[in-house]
């Protein structure tokens, strides 16, 4: 049964994640998948990463440590290395599910025309929220992509190595949004993306996350990979999709601005705020009178019962 399962390569990139790396790397090698090969590739890190790495260098296929110019170019380097028949890569702060592994490989297994899969995840780190279930939304062309009309993170991605031989790794030009590029220079050369109907990895939102961090570098690099992909799009359907992603641009800087609120950032909180204005002013409008109808609604629901 095992032996019809493909080899998985998974890269950890990872820099000064000493607090998360080692649940990472745990959450991979317990997964028991027959056919693994784990790769990490620290950027000289300063705290204890080393440490951890070398407690369990005996299970790893390869790792190394040693300066570089950010993510997409420390898990170029791991795709270089590894010689699976699928490849995927997992954050030094995030997670995967019990099980996903198995889950991928055999979904590769009996669907062998699949090149890039995508499954649920969760959300953890919300202040005061339990983990929020994040239900994959695979991108379905190219405008979708540019526009971020989909739910479909890289920790929850695998490809077939094919199509990196074929298409490309990642650009080093881009620190935050080098999948979002993947992701167009795919989708513009017909590789679909597959959902996969279980739950693959724990996201992990914190104050040092890029998510929650960089918000405003972010939009920049979203914008150039917009300018840089978009040529081949009817304008109508651009500008369409320029409003509505507006709103939902707003929707998540005003919800970044919330969460380091709770989380005790003030300072923090403002600039995201601050950033939302910026960004889309009708944005938010919209957002707050669509938060009053929702309240209104359940204060007229709890009224007539």
């Amino acid at each position: 049964m095992y032996n019809s399962l493909p080899k998985i390569s998974i890269v950890t990139p990872s820099y000064n994640q000493g607090e998360f790396l080692e649940e990472t790397i745990l959450s991979v090698l317990n997964q028991k998948y027959p056919n693994l090969e784990y790769i990490i590739v620290d950027g000289g890190s300063t705290d204890n990463s080393v440490e951890i790495i070398r407690k369990y260098e005996s299970k790893l296929t390869w790792w190394i440590s040693e300066p570089d110019n950010g993510q997409a170019e420390a898990i170029n380097k791991g795709i270089e290395r590894a010689t699976g028949d699928i490849i995927a890569f997992m954050n030094s702060d995030d997670t995967y599910i019990q099980g996903s592994l198995f889950a991928a490989g055999h979904y590769f297994a009996s669907h062998p025309e699949a090149r890039w899969i995508c499954g649920h995840g969760l959300m953890l780190g919300l202040p005061e929220r339990p983990p929020a279930f994040l239900e994959v939304r695979v991108p379905n062309n190219l405008l979708e992509v540019l526009f971020k009309n989909f739910v479909a993170f890289s920790p929850a991605s695998f490809w077939k190595r094919e199509v990196f031989h074929r298409y490309g790794k990642f650009s080093t030009s881009y620190h935050y949004c080098f999948d979002v590029d993947f992701y167009a220079r795919l989708l513009s050369n017909g590789v679909a993306c597959v959902p996969l109907n279980y739950p693959i990895s724990s996201y992990r939102l914190h104050p040092g996350s890029k998510t929650i961090a960089f918000t405003d570098s972010f939009d920049k690099e979203i914008l150039a990979i917009r300018e840089k992909h978009i040529t081949n799009i009817s304008s109508w359907r651009i500008q369409l999709e320029i409003v509505k992603q507006r709103c939902r641009g707003a929707e998540h800087h005003l919800y970044n601005a919330i969460s380091l609120w709770r989380s005790g950032n003030i300072s923090g909180g403002l600039k995201a705020l601050l950033q939302t204005l910026t960004f889309s002013p009708m944005g938010v409008i919209f957002q707050i009178f669509r938060w009053f109808l929702r309240v209104t609604m359940r204060t007229t629901k709890i009224q007539k019962n």
